[in-house]
């Protein structure tokens, strides 16, 4: 009742309310399994008016995994597609996580890979390292961490080198117009235009700038397939929210991989499992 409350908050349920109504249903079923000391506490950054739900709480409580789990998938099922924001998707998925049901969280997650106006981010495969961690399921920890490093960097060559490169590609006519227009000035200078046989200037301007462009996409091909240059880039803070999307895709393969491991075991050492963390 307290989450289908939050949920009904608004006529149309916003995407804080629709977020903290799934964090709701995470924080039942932590307290359903007691693996999780820590959740008794309202330390997630949610509504106000959500955390005397928690202390209203019983401490025995009565409901089921199964059934907090169908309150989920009904607030989430009940959302026009449009509403299904990434950060729904990513708040949806760590339901399935403390639920231990990693098999629906990655099934879910396949959902959004084929889906084009809900494609993953680095929030996504936090939540399923996290998955991962409540299930104790290392392996799938290390495949998500690979799978991670390869989406970022491809979103990042995606939604960046459209714009440099065409970017090169005008600035290479530009310089290839005035390419031409200067070997015209001096070609009349020298008077070189006489043996041409008749040959109009225009012509020559055209086959100036073609050949000009031809050079500039040539390198700008190159280029496209050039490797990143990895710079190095200061250490994040591991316990803040304040890493952007955007700084991720800045980073090289190797900074997501270790910034991912070390995530894997900061989410260890928080759910107090010492002895995988030593693993990792």
């Amino acid at each position: 009742n307290s989450v289908n409350r939050l949920f009904y908050k608004y006529h149309t349920p916003k995407e804080g309310t629709i977020i903290s109504a799934l964090k709701a249903c995470t924080r039942l079923i932590s307290l359903n399994n007691k693996n999780d000391t820590t959740q008794l506490v309202p330390i997630n950054r949610i509504e106000g008016d959500l955390s005397k739900y928690w202390i209203e709480t019983p401490e025995c409580p009565s409901y089921t995994v199964s059934e907090v789990l169908e309150v989920a998938s009904y607030i989430f099922e009940s959302l026009d597609p449009s509403r299904k924001t990434i950060p729904i998707c990513n708040a949806y998925i760590r339901v399935f996580g403390s639920a231990k049901r990693i098999d629906l969280a990655f099934a879910f997650f396949n959902q959004m890979r084929r889906s084009n106006s809900r494609r993953p981010n680095v929030y996504t495969y936090k939540a399923l390292i996290s998955c991962c961690v409540d299930a104790l399921d290392l392996e799938s920890a290390y495949a998500v961490i690979e799978d991670s490093t390869k989406l970022v960097l491809q979103d990042a060559k995606d939604t960046s080198n459209w714009f440099y490169h065409a970017r090169n590609l005008g600035l290479g006519m530009i310089v290839a117009k005035c390419l031409a227009i200067s070997y015209l000035i001096i070609s009349r200078d020298l008077d070189l235009l006489e043996p041409l046989g008749g040959i109009e200037i225009d012509k020559i301007a055209i086959a100036g700038i073609g050949i000009g462009t031809i050079l500039c996409a040539r390198v700008a091909m190159l280029r496209l397939f050039e490797p990143q240059m990895e710079t190095p880039r200061q250490t994040h803070d591991l316990y803040s929210a304040s890493i952007s999307h955007n700084e991720f895709l800045k980073m090289s393969s190797q900074e997501i991989r270790n910034y991912m491991y070390s995530y894997l075991i900061f989410r260890l050492l928080f759910k107090s499992h010492f002895n995988e963390a030593l693993v990792v």
